[in-house]
């Protein structure tokens, strides 16, 4: 009997040390759970196999070239919740099953163009309606699971839909975001690799409509990856203190567990649009070009104004900017000039670059470095929609120039003599007025305080960051 009570006092001992050895950050629903996975608990020995439990884990699988992140899962919990199980794939020290969320939009089995996100790590794709004829525009709805959520990161993987046109407005295709911080922000083009924050602000939604274009050239495609994002001590703009998890089990709620999957708890703060965590890093204003086959096209686009924040770590002194390298045409956000022009003289689409020597920097080029030691640190995209598309379309009816060009005084006489002057007498005409082709070259000047330079056939900006 004696030697009977040692074996199981051992056999206690072992179970203690194994079950702090394996039991990791994976988590089942239940006993049942562990149980359809056929891992034998035969015998009392190894009781720890019941305190294995699944976590926030996430899993990244390739399948046909296509690299996808998921979320670790029960095979049931997945399929409960309306993911798709990857053929293959295991995680959670191979007790779990990789997990991803697709949604269609619009939704090609119901036919609804609102789609709405449960998951955290959810990917929203292009439905082959998009290619039609006519195509349908989508709604996607992002509700907040729980008063821990603040914000949700709308990844771009795949973005291509049709540019802006000539004078930078997303007339033809768009995706226009609705949130607490970006208040109908427009972007269209080509955007893969971009990200945006969404705060919720007071409100529990937040939403993105994607308007086709109408004449499919290009068709629609993408795919938007949504992560929630959980704010730990925040305060304003509806930002909620997160309450720790209970050692309590917690059951899945079903179509709402957002908070069970890829979940991240380093929100952008407060204002930021954007929110680069790197050391180092490439910023690119939307629809940039590396490179363009008309050299003439115009990929910045019109009414952008948004903020670019990049993690500020302990003990970083300053961060400097320059143009990223291998590009052809890093920084062309004025047009017009191929020289670069700061402060004052940037009064319409322009960067500003807090505690920097300058502060707005525009035209056709960028420093090679800008410092800014001023914390955190930050930089002000702001694209306003004064863009002149020319002469023929832009004049302004009073000097007969385009706008933003003044008439010269050598051409503020009537050529026509009359009985008065101008509005007076209707039979005196300034040169101005004419709708001479040779307007813009002879007879009107710019006038600086009104636009920085013709702004069409800009380019964007791509600059490189590096904390220091």
């Amino acid at each position: 009997m004696k030697f009977v009570h040692t074996v199981a006092l051992v056999a206690t001992i072992l179970s203690i040390l194994l079950a702090k050895t394996f039991a990791t950050d994976i988590e089942y629903e239940d006993l049942e759970d562990y149980q359809q996975r056929n891992i034998s608990r035969d015998g009392r020995l190894f009781p720890f196999v019941a305190v294995v439990r699944f976590g926030d884990e996430t899993c990244t699988t390739t399948t046909n070239g296509l690299t996808m992140t998921g979320s670790c899962r029960t095979q049931k919990q997945c399929e409960e919740q309306d993911g798709t199980v990857i053929s293959g794939s295991t995680c959670g020290g191979g007790y779990g099953v990789c997990c991803t969320f697709r949604l269609s939009c619009p939704s090609s089995s119901s036919g609804n163009n609102i789609v709405t996100v449960r998951s955290s790590g959810t990917h929203i794709v292009s439905s082959n309606s998009l290619s039609m004829s006519t195509p349908t525009p989508c709604q996607i709805n992002f509700q907040r699971p729980s008063k821990d959520i603040c914000e949700v990161r709308l990844d771009f993987i795949n973005f291509n839909i049709a540019g802006p046109n000539e004078v930078g407005d997303c007339n033809r295709a768009s995706l226009t975001v609705m949130a607490d911080n970006l208040q109908e922000f427009i972007t269209c083009g080509s955007n893969t690799g971009q990200h945006l924050y969404l705060d919720y602000g007071q409100s529990d939604l937040v939403s993105v409509n994607i308007n086709p274009n109408t004449d499919n050239n290009p068709a629609p495609v993408f795919d938007l990856q949504a992560t929630y994002i959980r704010c730990n001590n925040c305060t304003g703009s509806g930002k909620s203190k997160s309450k720790k998890k209970s050692g309590g089990k917690k059951k899945n709620s079903g179509s709402s567990d957002a908070a069970t999957s890829l979940i991240q708890d380093d929100p952008a703060p407060l204002g930021c649009d954007q929110y680069y965590t790197g050391t180092s890093g490439q910023v690119r204003s939307f629809n940039y070009m590396s490179t363009s086959t008309d050299p003439n096209a115009q990929n910045q686009i019109n009414t952008e104004m948004y903020m670019v924040c990049v993690k500020t770590p302990p003990g970083s002194k300053k961060i400097v900017w320059s143009p990223c390298p291998g590009e052809t045409n890093p920084f062309d956000i004025t047009g017009g000039d191929s020289t670069g022009k700061t402060g004052s003289d940037c009064q319409t689409d322009y960067i500003d670059i807090p505690g920097s020597p300058q502060g707005r920097y525009c035209g056709g080029s960028f420093p090679d470095s800008v410092i800014s030691s001023a914390r955190p640190f930050q930089m002000y995209v702001y694209f306003n929609g004064e863009e002149i598309p020319g002469i023929n379309n832009m004049i302004n009816p009073t000097t007969g120039c385009p706008i933003g060009y003044d008439c010269l005084d050598q051409y503020s006489t009537p050529i026509i003599p009359g009985q008065g002057s101008p509005p007076n007498d209707p039979s005196a005409i300034l040169p101005c007025q004419t709708p001479a082709a040779d307007a813009l070259g002879e007879q009107c000047a710019l006038n600086p305080g009104l636009i920085d330079f013709v702004d069409t056939s800009n380019n964007g900006f791509c600059l490189q960051y590096t904390i220091m």
